[in-house]
């Protein structure tokens, strides 16, 4: 701390006899673009000149063509080695600042990477809700589909033992019908019996018929007998009608025989009369043939009248025979009627029956086929019940899944926000570190700005007492200059050569402690470790100086660039303890480690993104 204070004291002594353009032109010299330093970490002289950018090259050639005559004048080599180490101190800081900048940017990007990856995680939550409730609703929508199902089945089921039952009642009304048929069928088996029967009996009674009509022929020759004797008793009639009338000739003959035997018997009565004895004779022979003629008239009348019984009575009998016949005629009409009906009524009957039977077999097959269907359809509704099952197990497990999915999204996310918590918390860090780092830059552009107003004020000073003593010693400067440039020479080639030594020692410690940072910072897959920015770490550029002009001022400036930087660092060493050596290595290790668990994890988040969503 002692060396520190004693080298800002020069520093501020320095910068307090420099003019502001002169220290403006120092600045030009060095090769640090002033484009990445920040204005504020500026003097206040300089900071209405770097506002405008279009003054650069004016005044850079300016300050370039002061500088070859005005530092070698006015500056001192302790001005100048404190000047160059508060210049690259800023400079050191300025990359710092521009570090933690890049680091800022970084963590901005990664903080909106993390945002939009929340995002797309909060999409892809968004999405599995939207699944989880999709499936949540075709779960439902399949439920009541089971629900459904179950109500059909029940249905199936409740119809299946209806038509059960049916089946029953019909099997009963079928083995009852089979029984009333088995009974219509003995009935109709004695309807058959009676119908041979009485197809029989129409042969019985065209048996009788014929044996009626075998005995018709002989009651027609009967009647024909008949017939003949009743022709023969009307012949006999007839002769004995023309017999009668030949009696009643006769007897009219006989009357007028006795008429004329009585008017003879007369006349021979009167003749007898006349006569006398002989009369007597004659009328016994009279009454002899009257009696003869009563006993013929009597014997006639008795055939007469049995020849009209007879005829009455064969005409009676004739009459009997065709009212028989008749009765037997009709008698044998109606029963042939009778058993025409009856033999209608049982075709009528049979067909009946057939027709009964042919329903009753169509019933059968129609029970059988709706048996058939309500047994396909129970097979049917089990296997759609099988299905449904299935499905409904397969939307189980589907739904599972989406829940463990949307679980194991939700941990990703818990993670993922607890990482992108860690790399916001660690981003505040580096905030909180920028800035600390911008506070220091403000407090050394102040104790810079400071000590070149301390510094101007002291060159003014002692550029008025200069101007007294330089008078004197001008000759002894010119008799002398020629040794004592020989000596200087020697002397810069000499501190030349231990510059060149210690930078090259000091490049070598730098590049182990990049080595060692790198092994630090790498994430054990031999991948090179990257800055905040994405690019990979660069090594500092050695180039301490410009590109070299031809002007021998730019020669000797760079000469002294080289010296004052060689001193400010052996003063820097000797300022600085190693412990804070050490504790900046552990703060820049502690970073490249943040770094480091930042980078892994969006790089584990980056594989595991692309193996999630490899399109």
């Amino acid at each position: 701390m002692f060396g520190l204070n004693i080298s800002l004291e020069k520093s501020t002594l320095f910068l307090a006899g420099v003019k502001t353009e002169d220290s403006e032109a120092i600045l030009d010299q060095f090769p640090f673009n002033k484009g990445s330093l920040p204005v504020r970490y500026l003097g206040l002289p300089l900071l209405t000149k770097i506002m405008n950018v279009h003054d650069y090259s004016p005044l850079i050639a300016r300050v370039r063509a002061r500088v070859s005559s005005s530092t070698a004048r006015h500056l001192t080599f302790a001005g100048r080695l404190q000047l160059i180490s508060s210049v690259f101190f800023i400079k050191k800081l300025n990359a710092d600042l521009e570090e933690s900048k890049t680091g800022e940017a970084r963590a901005r990007s990664l903080s909106e990477e993390w945002k939009s990856r929340a995002k797309e995680l909060e999409e892809e939550l968004k999405e599995a809700n939207d699944l989880e409730r999709s499936a949540s609703s075709s779960l439902e929508s399949v439920m009541k589909q089971l629900e459904g199902s179950t109500d059909k089945l029940h249905d199936a089921e409740s119809e299946i033992t209806n038509l059960k039952h049916q089946i029953i009642t019909l099997e009963t009304t079928v083995a009852r019908q089979k029984e009333e048929s088995e009974q219509r069928l003995t009935e109709l088996s004695k309807i058959e019996k009676e119908v041979d029967s009485l197809k029989n009996e129409p042969e019985t009674k065209e048996k009788e018929k014929n044996r009626a009509l075998y005995k018709e022929p002989d009651a027609s020759l009967n009647v024909q007998r008949l017939l003949e004797q009743r022709k023969k008793l009307l012949a006999d009639l007839e002769t004995s009608k023309e017999e009668e009338e030949k009696g009643k000739k006769a007897m009219e003959s006989l009357a007028s025989a006795l008429h004329e035997v009585s008017s003879k018997g007369r006349e021979l009565k009167e003749k007898l009369l006349s006569q006398g004895g002989g009369d007597q004779e004659y009328e016994t022979h009279i009454e002899d043939l009257k009696l003869v003629i009563k006993a013929t008239r009597e014997k006639y009348e008795t055939m007469l009248d049995e020849a009209r019984h007879e005829i009455d009575v064969l005409v009676s009998a004739v009459e009997q025979t065709k009212k028989h016949f008749e009765s037997l005629k009709n008698e044998w009409e109606m029963k042939e009627a009778n058993l025409v009906d009856y033999v209608k009524k049982m075709e009528e009957e049979v067909a009946s029956m057939g027709k009964e039977m042919s329903r009753l077999d169509g019933l059968m097959k129609r029970t059988e086929e709706e048996a058939d269907a309500a047994r396909k359809k129970e097979e049917e509704t089990r296997e759609s019940l099988k299905e449904v099952e299935e499905e409904v197990v397969s939307l189980q497990e589907s739904l599972e899944e989406a829940r463990e999915e949307s679980v194991r999204l939700k941990e990703n996310l818990l993670e993922k926000e607890t990482e992108f918590e860690s790399v916001v918390h660690e981003n505040e860090e580096l905030r909180d570190k920028e800035d600390a780092a911008l506070r220091k830059i403000e407090e050394l552009s102040k104790l810079l700005y400071e000590a070149r107003l301390t510094k101007r004020e002291e060159v003014e000073l002692s550029e008025s007492e200069t101007e007294y003593d330089l008078l004197p010693k001008v000759v002894e400067f010119s008799s002398e200059n020629g040794h004592r440039s020989v000596e200087e020479e020697e002397e810069e080639e000499e501190e030349e050569e231990e510059e060149e030594e210690e930078e090259e020692e000091e490049e070598e410690e730098e590049e182990e402690e990049e080595e060692e940072e790198e092994e630090a910072i790498s994430n054990g897959n031999g991948v090179e470790e990257k800055g905040m920015n994405g690019k990979p770490y660069m090594k500092e550029k050695k180039e301490e100086s410009p590109p070299p002009d031809d002007d021998d001022d730019k020669d000797d400036s760079v000469e002294v660039i080289f010296k004052m930087w060689e001193s400010c660092q052996i003063e820097k060493k000797e300022a600085v303890p190693d412990k804070k050596a050490e504790l900046e290595t552990e703060e820049v290790e502690e970073d490249s480690r943040k770094v480091d668990e930042s980078d892994k994890a969006s790089s584990a988040y980056v594989s595991f993104f692309s193996k999630k969503h490899p399109n």
